[in-house]
């Protein structure tokens, strides 16, 4: 049922076309079927050729137009499924994206959507088969009432031990995907923490043993039981099928007092019905694994749905939408507060209220202890969280917290950024990248070929380096950097502190970064300094003991 009504969203009214073709092509292989009996008692003539040709001809048109519409449909399905995933989780404001496992995006965009691209060769088989057997069962019933009886009985009392035993079998399943979600994050720890399960034996051990291979023997024992328990469905079917089968071939003519004409037709049909039912029967698990896949995708869908930025639909802003606020002196917040969830039930880390501004050209220098609220700080000011309360403004004009206009006004680079394999977005005049490369010395190390970066095979404070060349190649004012100089050499330190700052800001950067770098502080306009999620603003010649 899952199958068919997701089959009948993608399809919408050509799904009756499809069930059409798929109806010809049963009653093509059963003509074919009464055709070969016509000859056994008939004997040949051309007719019967001719039929007997236009049934082949019929079975082979019907079978490639319906499996071409249901190709179609399900890749399609998985092109839409990608992009909605894929689109629902830029839509996401950055709180609530920090909420959805990134292995539960992962799976369902390999594991679950090659499912469902599977899918057209096993549908196909079904429909085929369950058409055939709706026809043969007509020609049955006209052939041998008796005989139709008998094995639609027996098909009933074999669904009801399948549906009895399938539905334990489908949670079985289900509670194996869940544990592969668990199983591809803790293979996602061993592939980032390789470093630290190295360095220790006894922490290698706990985290493979215990950890690792308990998920992934989880998962193995849930297949397997819900896979036994649906051999045992299968067989009992089978037995079923075979058995009335049996006993209508050894009781048929003295039992039911057929002549041998009829009884051998009703024996030949029931013969071709057989491995149409098993197939059917065979079938049903992975039409099963499609619906689970199905649901793990929509709910995911809905689970990207409900934490979408409003207005954030659209992965990219339509063209000719420029930034709101471009000519600006002065950002301010103003009594802002955010605090994070409760996490099983301590008291929440909250900070606020902020009363903060920034100044158009200025150099401002955010400083503070570990968890005092510096990057919580950061992320608000983005827009990457919403407030629970206080307002934005530009220049006296509000804005709307969370925003494209505000997002637009920052060129973040992260503590935990991440270097992509080239420039989105706009590019940069190869005079402008060359300078930049220039200035992080990167110039004989890197350079932009065919849109793409010729290496990423860079040290840790380097890549930082190539990070910062792609937030100045941003066309917004304000360029933010997060512990930019933690990863970087004395020497190049003291020159992004004394060089390249003014550098920026001479070429119409606001600066805010986030630092430890006391040493350097004279180098800020203003500080502020984050104790325990509340700012307090200095003057850089008293800030050197903020720090101890």
């Amino acid at each position: 049922m899952k199958m068919w009504l997701f089959l009948k969203q993608q399809l919408g009214a050509r799904i009756y076309l499809v069930a059409l073709l798929s109806l010809m092509t049963g009653v093509c292989n059963t003509l074919m079927i009464k055709t070969i009996n016509d000859v056994i008692h008939g004997g040949v003539n051309g007719g019967r050729m001719a039929v007997f040709a236009a049934a082949i001809v019929g079975y082979l048109a019907a079978s490639r137009f319906f499996s071409a519409a249901l190709l179609r449909a399900t890749q399609r399905a998985v092109f839409t499924m990608r992009a909605e995933i894929l689109g629902g989780v830029l839509a996401c404001d950055q709180q609530r994206f920090e909420q959805v496992p990134n292995q539960a995006i992962y799976t369902a965009i390999t594991e679950d959507t090659t499912q469902l691209a599977r899918s057209p060769d096993i549908i196909s088989s079904m429909l085929i088969a369950g058409f055939t057997i709706l026809v043969c069962f007509a020609y049955l019933c006209w052939l041998s009432p008796v005989a139709f009886v008998l094995i639609l009985l027996c098909i009933l009392v074999g669904a009801g031990l399948y549906s009895s035993v399938a539905g334990r079998a489908a949670r079985d399943w289900f509670a194996a995907r869940q544990t592969q979600d668990e199983f591809f994050r803790l293979v996602d720890h061993q592939l980032r923490g390789f470093k630290e399960l190295k360095m220790s034996d006894e922490k290698r051990r706990e985290f493979f043993e215990n950890h690792l291979m308990e998920r992934c023997r989880a998962g193995y024992e849930q297949n397997v039981r819900g896979g036994e328990q649906y051999i045992q469905a299968v067989l009992v079917s089978g037995m079923l099928i075979y058995g009335v089968l049996g006993a209508f071939a050894f009781t048929g003519q003295t039992w039911l007092g057929l002549s041998a004409e009829p009884f051998a037709s009703t024996i030949l049909v029931m013969l071709y019905l057989t491995p149409a039912i098993q197939q059917t029967v065979d079938l049903l698990p992975t039409l099963d694994r499609f619906g689970i896949a199905i649901d793990k995708m929509e709910k995911l869908q809905r689970d990207l749905a409900d934490k979408q930025t409003p207005g954030s639909t659209s992965v990219a802003l339509a063209e000719g939408n420029a930034p709101k606020f471009t000519n600006w002196h002065c950002l301010r917040l103003a009594r802002v507060t955010f605090a994070y969830p409760p996490v099983d039930g301590a008291e929440p880390f909250h900070i606020g209220p902020l009363d903060l501004e920034v100044r158009r050209g200025e150099v401002l220098f955010i400083v503070g202890g570990n968890g005092s609220g510096k990057t919580t700080l950061l992320k608000l000011l983005l827009g990457l969280y919403k407030p629970d309360s206080g307002r934005f403004t530009v220049d006296g004009q509000a804005w709307e917290a969370g925003g494209a206009d505000q997002r637009h006004l920052f060129s973040p680079l992260f503590a935990d950024f991440h270097l992509f394999d080239r420039i989105y977005g706009r590019q940069p005049s190869p005079e402008d990248l060359a300078n930049h490369l220039s200035a992080m010395a990167l110039d004989h190390k890197v350079n932009l070929a065919d849109g793409a970066w010729s290496t990423l095979d860079l040290s840790q404070g380097q890549r930082k380096r190539l990070g910062l060349v792609q937030a100045l190649v941003d066309p917004a004012p304000v360029l933010v950097m997060d512990e930019f100089a933690a990863d970087q050499d004395p020497a190049f330190r003291r020159r992004f502190y004394r060089e390249l700052i003014p550098m920026f800001r001479a070429a119409g950067k606001t600066i805010i970064a986030i630092t430890h770098d006391e040493s350097y502080f004279d180098c800020a306009d203003r500080i502020i300094h984050m104790v325990e999620g509340r700012p307090e603003e200095h003057q850089p010649q008293a800030a050197e003991a903020l720090l101890t």
